[in-house]
């Protein structure tokens, strides 16, 4: 259950807004756009063929609208003294960042640009509503998860779970201690066949730290020995996947030559489509 939203402005500054209580000076009549956001699908057609066959998809912007009516006590706050403080979070072209709370779930956060402020000054019961347009659609829980494991010759894979709705990248880290020329990740999930990611021709000695990041906008490969750090982006197999994390059950292994184990870890923050 939605229990508060705090709202931060580009200065830092922070409104907090209890769902429940209009002890802030407002009451959150309404808060629309949180639900999972539509998604467009791209299809092809074929001749005398029923039907189309699908190719891909996107989900769109989110549109979150916030409805807030004044509640001033008259004595610390009156109406245009509540019109003004939100004027400081709220303005239009102005990045905010928000943080829905939770009584059952994690605190998560979205970050958006305010597009509109309506705010009838005559009307008889004075409420605002703000609409915020945020590009990357996805609410964030900001605890950076951490899962620690350890490479393996064999096919035996370990078990993750992914508590997000929507499918993340992550960062892989592998401190080597032993030589190496390449490794393979993989990653699966039920009823899906596995995906890797393979790391060749490259040559690792003991002390090397490999980080390799599939997070969307923000891939890479590099190799950290002593104080040098070099890409090693093209020792990344161009048939590789660049992997994610699903909702739910996943299984990962890190397969190296046989020989003694290395630990690694997977950092990754989850991420939900909708509350």
């Amino acid at each position: 259950m939605l229990t508060s939203l705090e709202v931060y402005n580009p200065s830092g500054e922070s409104l907090n807004l209890p769902i429940a209580s209009i002890s802030s000076g407002y009451g959150v009549a309404d808060i629309v756009g949180l639900d999972p956001v539509k998604a467009t699908l791209v299809s092809s057609s074929f001749a005398l063929q029923d039907g189309a066959q699908f190719q891909a998809s996107r989900r769109d912007n989110r549109n979150i609208v916030i409805t807030l009516s004044f509640e001033p006590d008259f004595v610390s706050t009156n109406i245009e003294g509540l019109r003004a403080q939100l004027y400081k979070y709220f303005m239009t072209e102005q990045a905010i960042t928000l943080n829905f709370i939770q009584s059952t779930g994690p605190t998560v956060t979205i970050t958006g640009v305010v597009e509109a402020f309506d705010a009838p000054r005559f009307a008889k019961d004075i409420k605002s509503t703000i609409s915020i347009l945020c590009f990357k659609p996805d609410f964030i829980d900001p605890t950076e998860r951490t899962f620690t494991g350890a490479t393996t010759s064999s096919t035996s894979d370990t078990a993750l779970t992914y508590n997000g709705t929507v499918e993340t990248g992550f960062i892989f880290t592998l401190t080597v201690g032993r030589a190496l020329t390449g490794f393979t990740i993989w990653a699966s999930r039920p009823g899906s066949p596995a995906e890797s990611l393979l790391v060749d021709g490259v040559s690792l000695v003991a002390g090397d730290v490999v980080t390799i990041s599939t997070v969307t906008g923000n891939k890479y490969a590099k190799m950290l020995r002593g104080a040098a750090e070099t890409n090693i982006l093209n020792q990344v197999s161009p048939f590789s996947s660049w992997l994610n994390l699903f909702a739910g059950a996943n299984s990962v292994r890190v397969q190296t030559a046989a020989g003694t184990s290395m630990a690694y870890t997977i950092k990754y923050t989850e991420k939900y489509g909708g509350l």
